[in-house]
């Protein structure tokens, strides 16, 4: 089977536009291409969202790598990652066919005046669209919920019907969408008690493309003319919204990414070895992967290992 390379087709996603009330619910998935069956690359350095992430398999299985613990996401389970959630994934050794991933993130967006509600019209009323927002909002953790409504099957019609392009297609897929983050809503709101007001994470397209670009790229050669183009902005202009939105340069960016990736394969149930650590975080070699280390960590990898290994021990 063929793998697919998400960062190949980053300008492609399927993206849509709801208004609910006071906010624009904005969904976004993957190329269809990726929902109609071709495997999936797993792994990517250690990354973050700007919008929710829900991760869901069309096909076997594979582990969810969070900060502090390891989710495995089959057929009948959905993860729920709140914005901002630091996350990668790899592959489960225990799978029995090879995994297909799918997944689709969403936001919702304040309008800035009453005009602007009146004018965009609403999917629903504006009271529960402020509702679903509220609820949403509230979640301050991963989440992992049965798939009790089939996210997959609703993913790879949604793709179908954007690949379509039929009569009233957009609009066939707004239904569709928001009948999916309903029925999430409703299995969500089981697991609250009490909901939160709205916090102020209003994402950006800029600053979610960046993600999604320094997500899919530690196994590859990339450089800042790549992400530049991506944008379609200069890379001066580049070095000002890296500066603005991370204090950061982009090899700095990069760099940082590889690193928070490395820490997680070294403790990862697989016990992996150096040079595949290395390969699969995106350092050229085993020197260079404990040259980071040593810089940023004060101690080398296997040291690094070890120390976090028995500080799990002792706080299972």
């Amino acid at each position: 089977m063929t793998n697919y390379n998400e960062s190949e087709n980053l300008k492609d996603r399927i993206s849509i536009i709801i208004p609910t009330g006071r906010y624009d619910l904005w969904f976004r998935t993957t190329t269809p291409d990726l929902l109609r069956g071709k495997s999936t690359v797993l792994g990517g350095m250690m990354h973050r969202h700007t919008m929710f992430d829900v991760h869901c398999a069309t096909a076997g299985s594979y582990f969810l790598l969070l900060e502090d613990r390891q989710i495995r996401i089959g057929g009948d389970t959905v993860a729920i990652l709140p914005p901002n959630t630091l996350h990668s994934s790899a592959d489960d050794p225990k799978s029995a066919v090879p995994c297909r991933r799918a997944n689709f993130k969403f936001t919702f967006i304040r309008r800035e005046t009453a005009a602007d509600d009146m004018a965009s019209g609403s999917a629903f009323g504006s009271a529960s669209g402020d509702a679903l927002a509220q609820l949403f909002a509230a979640t301050d953790g991963p989440v992992i919920l049965p798939d009790s409504f089939s996210c997959i099957s609703t993913l790879q019609r949604i793709s179908q019907e954007a690949a379509g392009k039929d009569f009233c297609y957009y609009q066939f897929c707004q239904a569709l969408v928001l009948a999916m983050i309903c029925s999430l809503g409703r299995q969500l709101s089981r697991h609250q008690k009490n909901g939160e007001p709205v916090r102020g994470y209003e994402s950006t397209y800029q600053k979610e493309m960046i993600e999604e670009f320094f997500g899919s790229q530690v196994t590859r050669r990339c450089t800042q003319d790549d992400l530049s183009s991506l944008l379609k902005i200069s890379n001066r202009q580049l070095n000002r919204v890296m500066n603005s939105l991370y204090g950061m340069s982009f090899r700095d960016k990069l760099m940082q990414g590889r690193h928070e990736r490395a820490k997680q394969l070294l403790l990862s149930p697989e016990d992996l070895s150096l040079s595949s650590v290395a390969e699969q975080s995106g350092y050229s070699s085993i020197s260079s992967l404990c040259h980071a280390f040593v810089k940023l960590e004060k101690i080398s990898p296997d040291a690094y290992r070890k120390r976090e290994l028995k500080k799990r021990q002792k706080n299972p």
